[in-house]
Parts: C-alpha cells; sequence; structure tokens
C-alpha cells in the first residue's frame, strides 16, 4: 500500500478508504525504538489516477527525527511533497465514456460556440459578443447587445480552446483564438480596463453597480482564459491584457481609504 520512497498505491474507484498502519523500528548498538504512524489511504478518484507522495528527505532520516523528538507525528505532512500536477498534453484519456465527450467537446461544441459568438447561425438569439467587442473597439458602429456578462462567453470559448489545444493541436482553430485576442487588446483601454458593455455605454459609470453588472465576474473568466491559453500555447499576450486589466483593479480596490471596497454580488 506504501512503499518505503513515499508512493501509495490507492484502493481501485469504487472500494473503501483504507486506513494503513505504518511500523518504524530503528536499532542502534543496543538501543532500539519503535514508532507506529496511523494514515488514512484514500481511494482512487473516478478518473482512474493515483495521487502520491515523496519525501523530501530520505525516509530514515525523517523516522530518525520523529524518534529523536525532533519533529511531531502531525508535523510529518510538512515533510512530504505533493507530486506536481501533470500538464494536459501528458495526459491521454482512453476511456468508452469520457473520450466520447472530449472528442464531443473538441469538433462539435468548440466550433459550434464559435459560430454562435459570431452570429452566424439562423433561427438562432444573436449574441454578440465578438461584435460588441469590435464596437468597443472602434471598429464597427452599433450599440452594445446582449447580457451585461456577454464577454465572459467569449473568455469562457478562449478557455476550452485553450484546453482543447493543449492535447488535441489545431492550426486552424489556435489562429482564430490568436485573432480574437488581438481584438480584445483593440479594445481594451489605455488605463487597462476591459468591458464592452461599459465602454460602449459611458466608462463613468464602471465599479458603480458590482451587485448587478458581472464586471469582476467577467474580469476573472478573461484571467482564466489568459491563464490557460499561455500554458497551452505559450503565448502572452492574452496573459499580458489581462495582467493589464488586474493592475487596474489594484488601483480601484484596496484596503487604502481612497479605494473602493467591494465583491461582485
Amino acid at each position: 500500500m506504501i512503499a518505503n520512497n513515499g508512493s501509495v498505491v490507492c484502493s481501485k474507484v469504487g472500494e473503501e478508504n483504507e486506513n494503513v498502519i505504518l511500523t518504524a523500528t530503528i536499532t542502534k548498538a543496543n538501543c532500539s525504538a519503535t514508532k507506529i504512524l496511523k494514515a488514512l489511504v484514500l481511494a482512487e478518484i473516478v478518473y482512474g489516477l493515483v495521487a502520491y507522495y515523496l519525501f523530501d528527505d530520505n525516509l530514515e532520516t525523517v523516522l530518525m527525527e520523529l524518534l529523536q523528538g525532533i519533529i511531531q507525528g502531525d508535523d510529518i505532512m510538512n515533510r512530504l511533497k505533493r507530486q506536481k500536477t501533470l500538464p494536459l498534453k501528458n495526459v491521454k484519456i482512453n476511456d468508452g465514456f469520457w473520450s466520447r465527450y472530449i472528442s464531443l467537446i473538441r469538433d462539435v461544441v468548440i466550433p459550434y460556440q464559435w459560430e454562435i459568438l459570431n452570429d452566424n447561425l439562423e433561427d438562432v438569439e444573436p449574441s454578440h459578443a465578438i461584435r460588441n467587442f469590435r464596437i468597443a473597439a472602434g471598429e464597427e458602429e452599433g450599440e452594445f447587445y446582449g447580457m451585461v456578462f456577454q464577454d465572459s462567453d467569449v473568455a469562457k470559448w478562449l478557455e476550452a480552446v485553450a484546453y482543447s489545444l493543449e492535447t488535441h493541436p489545431n492550426p486552424k482553430l489556435e489562429k482564430l483564438a490568436d485573432e480574437t485576442i488581438d481584438l480584445i487588446g483593440r479594445a481594451q483601454l489605455e488605463d487597462g480596463y476591459l468591458n464592452t458593455y461599459y465602454i460602449i455605454n459611458g466608462i463613468d459609470k464602471r465599479w458603480t453597480n458590482l451587485h448587478e453588472c458581472h464586471e469582476l465576474y467577467c474580469a476573472g473568466h478573461m484571467i482564466e482564459a489568459g491563464v490557460a491559453y499561455y500554458k497551452a500555447t505559450g503565448k502572452r499576450k492574452l496573459l499580458d491584457i489581462v495582467c493589464r486589466f488586474a493592475d487596474h483593479i489594484d488601483t480601484v480596490f484596496g484596503p487604502e481609504p481612497s479605494k473602493k471596497k467591494g465583491y461582485p454580488g
């Protein structure tokens, strides 16, 4: 169940968690000492991934310090380090259930969402999400259309594209994403602010209705997209855009008397 190097073999999906007792006896000359440690090993989750830990130090060193009272039993977790999260590109899922949905998202949902965002489908309520960015960038004339959080649909699409590209490179899809990111950058104001609803409808009203108008909500989704796209492609443009937006937010919110103290509703 637990090897000397700290690696853990978990119970299979659907089985019970296991209580494990570790007994360590260390002998030196005529003296010996034994310690008993108890650990709960969680069963595998549905994805079938096994989590394991590695000791920062040699296991014998950790146990010796435990026996000598240098560290306490509860402190031993501080001497463990969790294996780093694997990049998505290093994870392959071949499963009759999940593979179908991964392919569905990659081959059907993401392309369909792109058509929706660009108002290219008949008999479907217009999204106007991409056009809102063009208007905000001064490249088209018109009025804002959609919900106050319409920008987040573009951010969510970009985040989904990033996860897809990380496991299934697609130059055509990446080009569409890059062009969308370029548009977002052109819509961003000089001070870093980025929200088409207020850029189009009146910038003087920004940050005046956190409870209902989703400015920080949209910012959060765009930040997530920027991080995901950088991890997937190594391209910083969207990450730099959201960093400038975060810097702007920092000038508006904070504990200082001159700053707002609010949170999204």
